[in-house]
């Protein structure tokens, strides 16, 4: 949570949010985002962090301290919920087991969404498993607020598989209830946005909420997520093994809760291999539902068998998190340096794809990023390089901040006004250039 700068990409970007949200004036109805209105995410995670900038200042701590909080409370409620469930030996094993899987701490201990959605879905079928229908149904409205309301539908089927399952019944009224009240949670905030900004609130928080991600199911099914799923998971698989080996060693009143947790474990994870994304942290909300498993699986092990997979797991959390290291110090630094050098709301073209830590220290009124074949759709942010002449143009004076000149359109005319740590900082504007490039 210390750490001196935010990351690319969520959290940087996050942190813009929340920025425009509690220092600058942009409202609180919808998220601000470089330059324009953030129709993506709900507003709740956003909400809570302006709060905390609003008491203690702007800086990483603050806009982090929410996911954190939230993360300590999934590690509570999977121990809370595996004891109840099970026992106290296999809430505490669960508990070990999800803070030792790969992109766990990671994502729980940076400004993500994920591990509030998380703690509101674990939370919302412990308050139904505590017989506190009105109170769950708030907490999965909260859950839609996070990042919509299809993933937030989760627990709800959850909730549903274990009464039909486990209970032999099926209490509607009950669960229409909670539906209800978290519509109305929902509703709350999406009836406003859509009064003020239209078309756009309905398309993407009502009619499309998996934000385009699902264009093209049957085209795009692969086992990319079940591969994640091997890789995080890592030696925790050994207790799961005696499920296969020695079936019967699961007592018989356990056996339809642990098929229940592992029938909407292994049912989510199959239908994320139709989306279009294979973003490897869409797995995180079924990885407390394994941990209970494999915490009851475990819970008859002794404390050196536990100890030595949580340490084996965390080596491999942090294997898994080298995969992909980690260049948002130099986004950090760039954006620190660019705010003394460039006036604050300035258009600034930035040559580099990991932007967001840069746009958040920079304090750049807008950013673009330039590439060979522009972005994807929807990707308004990004151009083709042979599309900055007419960006320059439209919005002259620009400043490009880049590692390499020859990148840049000859037509351009640019000036340099500082170099650091081998980034160009120029000015630029139509017409010809006089750079000698």
């Amino acid at each position: 949570m210390w750490e001196g700068w935010l990351r690319n990409w969520d959290e940087a970007w996050y942190a813009e949010i929340i920025k425009n949200m509690a220092v600058k004036d942009y409202g609180w109805l919808m998220p601000w985002w470089n330059g324009r209105y953030y129709f993506d995410h709900p507003p709740l995670y956003f909400w809570l962090s302006s709060m905390v900038v609003k008491l203690f200042g702007l800086g990483e701590w603050q806009v982090r301290i929410v996911a954190v909080v939230a993360g300590l409370g999934v590690v509570w409620l999977t121990y809370i919920l595996g004891k109840r469930l099970f026992s106290r030996r296999a809430g505490i094993g669960a508990s070990l087991m999800v803070v030792s899987l790969a992109q766990v701490i990671v994502r729980f201990s940076h400004g993500n969404l994920d591990s509030l959605m998380i703690f509101l879905f674990l939370l919302t079928f412990y308050l139904w498993f505590r017989q506190k229908p009105g109170w769950a149904g708030i907490t999965l409205g909260l859950g839609f607020l996070v990042k919509g309301w299809l993933v937030g539908l989760f627990p709800i089927v959850w909730i549903g598989i274990y009464e039909g399952v486990v209970k032999k019944r099926l209490p509607v009224k009950r669960m229409m209830r909670v539906m209800l009240i978290g519509t109305g949670v929902f509703l709350a905030w999406v009836i406003p946005a859509a009064i003020r900004f239209g078309k756009p609130v309905v398309d993407r928080y009502l009619l499309m909420p998996e934000a385009g991600r699902l264009s093209r199911p049957e085209a795009m099914w692969s086992l990319k997520f079940f591969e994640y799923l091997v890789r995080d998971v890592g030696l925790w698989v050994i207790p799961g093994l005696i499920l296969v080996l020695k079936p019967k060693w699961v007592e018989a009143n356990k056996r339809r809760t642990m098929a229940i947790l592992l029938l909407v474990s292994f049912g989510f994870i199959f239908s994320l291999n139709f989306l279009d994304e294979k973003s490897d942290w869409y797995l995180l909300p079924v990885y407390p539902l394994l941990a209970l498993v494999i915490g009851y699986l475990s819970s008859r092990w002794n404390k050196v068998a536990v100890t030595m997979l949580v340490i084996v797991g965390l080596v491999n959390a942090y294997r898994v998190e080298m995969i992909y290291p980690d260049r948002s110090a130099v986004g950090a630094e760039l954006g620190r340096y660019a705010r003394k050098v460039i006036p604050r709301g300035e258009t600034v073209v930035l040559d580099d794809h990991d932007f967001t830590a840069f746009l958040f220290y920079s304090d750049a009124g807008m950013v673009y990023v330039p590439s060979p074949g522009g972005g994807k759709p929807g990707e308004w942010w990004m151009l083709g390089y042979d599309e900055l002449t007419k960006l320059v143009a439209e919005k002259a004076p620009v400043w490009i901040v880049t590692p390499n000149l020859n990148n840049l359109p000859e037509e351009l005319r640019v000036k340099e006004t500082a170099e650091y740590k081998g980034y160009k900082f120029l000015r630029a504007w139509g017409g010809f250039s006089d750079s000698g490039r």
